[in-house]
Protein backbone atom coordinates (compact mmCIF):
# COMPACT_ATOMS: atom_id res chain seq x y z
CA UNK A 1 0.00 0.00 0.00
CA UNK A 2 1.44 3.39 -1.01
CA UNK A 3 1.89 6.27 1.42
CA UNK A 4 -1.05 8.11 -0.17
CA UNK A 5 -3.26 5.02 0.08
CA UNK A 6 -2.28 4.60 3.73
CA UNK A 7 -3.10 8.24 4.41
CA UNK A 8 -6.50 7.90 2.74
CA UNK A 9 -7.16 4.69 4.71
CA UNK A 10 -6.36 6.51 7.96
CA UNK A 11 -8.65 9.43 7.05
CA UNK A 12 -11.49 7.02 6.22
CA UNK A 13 -10.94 5.11 9.44
CA UNK A 14 -11.01 8.28 11.53
CA UNK A 15 -14.11 9.54 9.71
CA UNK A 16 -15.88 6.23 10.38
CA UNK A 17 -15.42 6.37 14.15
CA UNK A 18 -18.66 6.91 16.05
CA UNK A 19 -19.05 10.35 17.61
CA UNK A 20 -18.75 8.77 21.06
CA UNK A 21 -15.41 7.12 20.28
CA UNK A 22 -12.72 8.11 22.80
CA UNK A 23 -10.64 9.81 20.09
CA UNK A 24 -13.57 12.09 19.29
CA UNK A 25 -14.25 12.75 22.96
CA UNK A 26 -10.64 13.82 23.41
CA UNK A 27 -10.88 16.05 20.31
CA UNK A 28 -14.02 17.71 21.71
CA UNK A 29 -12.15 18.15 24.99
CA UNK A 30 -9.65 20.25 23.05
CA UNK A 31 -12.21 22.81 21.83
CA UNK A 32 -14.09 25.82 23.10
CA UNK A 33 -15.33 26.24 26.63
CA UNK A 34 -14.42 22.72 27.76
CA UNK A 35 -10.86 23.30 26.56
CA UNK A 36 -10.73 26.60 28.45
CA UNK A 37 -12.08 25.00 31.62
CA UNK A 38 -9.54 22.19 31.32
CA UNK A 39 -6.68 24.60 30.69
CA UNK A 40 -7.61 26.67 33.74
CA UNK A 41 -7.98 23.46 35.78
CA UNK A 42 -4.60 22.16 34.62
CA UNK A 43 -3.07 25.56 35.49
CA UNK A 44 -4.00 25.17 39.14
CA UNK A 45 -7.49 26.64 38.86
CA UNK A 46 -6.56 30.06 37.53
CA UNK A 47 -5.09 31.56 34.37
CA UNK A 48 -4.78 34.82 32.48
CA UNK A 49 -6.81 35.46 29.32
CA UNK A 50 -3.61 35.86 27.29
CA UNK A 51 -2.43 32.36 28.17
CA UNK A 52 -5.88 31.00 27.26
CA UNK A 53 -5.70 32.79 23.91
CA UNK A 54 -2.26 31.32 23.21
CA UNK A 55 -3.28 27.83 24.31
CA UNK A 56 -6.42 27.77 22.16
CA UNK A 57 -4.77 29.61 19.28
CA UNK A 58 -7.50 32.21 18.99
CA UNK A 59 -7.88 35.94 19.43
CA UNK A 60 -8.19 37.62 22.80
CA UNK A 61 -11.56 39.00 21.64
CA UNK A 62 -12.92 35.46 21.18
CA UNK A 63 -11.51 34.46 24.55
CA UNK A 64 -13.17 37.48 26.17
CA UNK A 65 -16.52 36.50 24.64
CA UNK A 66 -16.13 32.88 25.77
CA UNK A 67 -15.13 33.96 29.28
CA UNK A 68 -18.15 36.25 29.50
CA UNK A 69 -20.40 33.32 28.59
CA UNK A 70 -18.63 31.00 31.03
CA UNK A 71 -18.92 33.60 33.79
CA UNK A 72 -22.65 33.94 33.09
CA UNK A 73 -22.95 30.14 33.48
CA UNK A 74 -21.21 30.35 36.84
CA UNK A 75 -18.17 28.32 35.79
CA UNK A 76 -15.51 31.02 36.28
CA UNK A 77 -14.87 34.36 37.90
CA UNK A 78 -12.73 37.17 36.53
CA UNK A 79 -10.88 39.49 38.88
CA UNK A 80 -8.30 42.21 38.53
CA UNK A 81 -4.79 41.01 39.31
CA UNK A 82 -3.79 42.74 42.57
CA UNK A 83 -0.15 42.81 41.39
CA UNK A 84 -0.94 44.23 37.95
CA UNK A 85 -4.17 46.19 37.55
CA UNK A 86 -3.94 45.93 33.76
CA UNK A 87 -4.28 42.16 33.98
CA UNK A 88 -7.18 39.85 34.79
CA UNK A 89 -7.07 36.52 36.57
CA UNK A 90 -9.63 33.92 35.55
CA UNK A 91 -10.50 31.37 38.25
CA UNK A 92 -12.70 28.31 38.29
CA UNK A 93 -15.71 28.36 40.56
CA UNK A 94 -16.82 25.27 42.44
CA UNK A 95 -19.35 24.66 39.68
CA UNK A 96 -16.65 24.99 36.98
CA UNK A 97 -14.27 22.67 38.85
CA UNK A 98 -17.00 20.07 39.30
CA UNK A 99 -17.93 20.24 35.63
CA UNK A 100 -14.39 19.81 34.31
CA UNK A 101 -13.61 17.05 36.80
CA UNK A 102 -16.74 15.21 35.63
CA UNK A 103 -15.71 15.66 31.96
CA UNK A 104 -12.17 14.45 32.64
CA UNK A 105 -13.45 11.44 34.59
CA UNK A 106 -15.88 10.49 31.81
CA UNK A 107 -13.23 10.70 29.09
CA UNK A 108 -10.70 8.78 31.15
CA UNK A 109 -13.24 6.00 31.78
CA UNK A 110 -14.03 5.68 28.06
CA UNK A 111 -10.35 5.59 27.08
CA UNK A 112 -9.70 3.03 29.83
CA UNK A 113 -12.47 0.83 28.37
CA UNK A 114 -10.78 0.90 24.97
CA UNK A 115 -7.32 0.23 26.44
CA UNK A 116 -8.69 -2.69 28.48
CA UNK A 117 -9.98 -4.28 25.28
CA UNK A 118 -6.74 -3.54 23.42
CA UNK A 119 -4.63 -5.14 26.10
CA UNK A 120 -1.37 -3.96 27.59
CA UNK A 121 0.86 -4.74 24.59
CA UNK A 122 -1.34 -3.05 21.95
CA UNK A 123 -2.00 -0.08 24.26
CA UNK A 124 1.74 0.42 24.74
CA UNK A 125 2.27 0.19 20.96
CA UNK A 126 -0.58 2.64 20.31
CA UNK A 127 0.90 5.12 22.81
CA UNK A 128 4.39 4.72 21.33
CA UNK A 129 3.17 5.39 17.79
CA UNK A 130 0.90 8.24 18.89
CA UNK A 131 3.84 9.86 20.74
CA UNK A 132 6.01 9.49 17.65
CA UNK A 133 3.29 11.09 15.48
CA UNK A 134 2.97 13.95 17.98
CA UNK A 135 6.74 14.53 17.98
CA UNK A 136 6.88 14.52 14.17
CA UNK A 137 3.87 16.83 13.94
CA UNK A 138 5.49 19.36 16.30
CA UNK A 139 8.50 19.50 14.00
CA UNK A 140 6.49 20.01 10.81
CA UNK A 141 6.00 23.47 9.41
CA UNK A 142 3.07 24.89 11.38
CA UNK A 143 0.66 25.45 8.51
CA UNK A 144 -2.83 25.77 9.89
CA UNK A 145 -5.27 23.56 8.06
CA UNK A 146 -8.16 25.94 8.68
CA UNK A 147 -6.22 28.84 7.15
CA UNK A 148 -5.49 26.65 4.14
CA UNK A 149 -9.16 25.68 3.82
CA UNK A 150 -10.20 29.32 4.10
CA UNK A 151 -7.83 30.34 1.32
CA UNK A 152 -8.46 27.35 -0.94
CA UNK A 153 -12.17 26.67 -0.61
CA UNK A 154 -13.61 29.97 0.51
CA UNK A 155 -11.63 32.45 -1.51
CA UNK A 156 -9.68 33.73 1.49
CA UNK A 157 -12.62 35.40 3.25
CA UNK A 158 -12.71 35.05 7.01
Amino acid sequence: MSLEEQTIALMKLLESLPHSAPQNLVREFGRGEVFLLNHIYASGGCARPGSLSNALGTSTARIAAALKNMERKGWITRKEDPDDRRSTIVSLTGKGSSLIEECRSFILSKISEVFAQLGERDTAEFLRITQKMADISRNLKSDKIYDHIQKTLMGGSK
